[in-house]
This record gives structure tokens, C-alpha cells and sequence, in this order.
């Protein structure tokens, strides 16, 4: 039986109707996904239609998307700022930026190293709230807000070992 070679408009047209999946539009042709990708290899015009139907899907998913978060659904809400809300603040990782006029060298690097693995250690520890999940150590208003909440964590992590050596009898329990 000898193989079908469908015109590249039938595969733009399968990738179309398929919003760019490749599985669903090989069913469609009554081919296999490898003979779509080799096409799509070989042919700039299909390649094209492949992504253009990506990418409007994932317009009617942002779309719907966009509508969840007006509708107040917290999950979309959350997805939203963790994703795009990134350089207001929201994420779910931490950041410390160091000073480009202040970088150490020398034997001055490994001590810095240490100290900010130990900022860094602190924060995960005790994370501070959302809206101040990066700290830019250029900025003075973040440090002081960095550097309260440091200090806090070490007050905590500080009175949980004297809460531990008291408990062995080996001194008080408070700061």
C-alpha cells in the first residue's frame, strides 16, 4: 500500500483545525506525527501554520485566563502575579541583588559569599511576605526592611538554640 502525500495546504489546514497539535492533526491526515514533524521540517509554510495556530490558542488561553482573574478566582489571581507580576514583587523565589560598584574580589569574595548564603538561608527559613520576596541591596528602603526581617529570623533562630540548650540543662531559655 503505498503511502498518501497530502498537499502542504491539507497540512496547514490539519494543523489549523488541530489549534497546532501535531498528534491530532497526523490523526486527521491518517498519517503518524513523525511524517507531520518531517513536514513541518521540510516546509517553511507548515512550520508557520503549526505555530501560528500555537500561538492563537494560547491567546483564547490567556484570554480565559484574563476573565478568571476579573471574576476574582483566587487561583487565577495567584497564577497571574506569579508569572507576570514578577517585577512588582510577586514570585515564589528570592533575589538578592548585589552592588555592581561594590563587587568584592580576593579574599574578600569568599567572605561575601558566606555572609549572603547566610541572607539568603534566613530568608528561606523565614520568608518574608509576599509583596517582598526580592530584596535589591542598592536600594536603602528594601535593606532596612531585608535587615528587619534578618534580624527578626535571628532573634527566633537565636531563641530556638537556647531553647534547645536549656532543655539539655545547660542555661536559660530566653533573649
Amino acid at each position: 500500500m503505498a503511502a498518501v502525500r497530502h498537499s502542504v495546504q491539507e497540512v496547514v489546514q490539519a494543523l489549523h483545525d488541530s489549534h497546532g497539535l501535531v498528534s491530532v492533526a497526523a490523526a486527521t491526515l491518517g498519517c503518524t506525527r513523525q511524517a507531520v514533524y518531517k513536514r513541518i521540517g521540510a516546509s517553511p509554510a507548515i512550520a508557520a501554520a503549526r505555530d501560528d495556530a500555537r500561538e492563537a490558542m494560547l491567546d483564547v488561553a490567556e484570554q480565559a485566563l484574563y476573565e478568571r482573574v476579573k471574576a476574582g478566582d483566587a487561583w487565577a489571581v495567584t497564577f497571574y502575579l506569579k508569572t507576570q507580576g514578577r517585577g512588582r514583587g510577586y514570585g515564589e523565589r528570592a533575589e538578592i541583588a548585589l552592588p555592581r560598584d561594590d563587587a568584592p574580589s580576593g579574599a574578600e569574595l569568599p567572605r561575601r559569599i558566606a555572609a549572603y548564603a547566610d541572607v539568603y538561608r534566613l530568608l528561606v527559613e523565614h520568608p518574608p511576605e509576599p509583596q517582598f520576596d526580592t530584596v535589591d541591596l542598592t536600594d536603602p528602603i528594601a535593606c532596612e526592611a531585608a535587615s528587619t526581617i534578618i534580624e527578626r529570623a535571628a532573634r527566633t533562630e537565636h531563641q530556638a538554640y537556647l531553647d534547645r540548650t536549656a532543655a539539655n540543662g545547660h542555661g536559660p531559655a530566653q533573649v
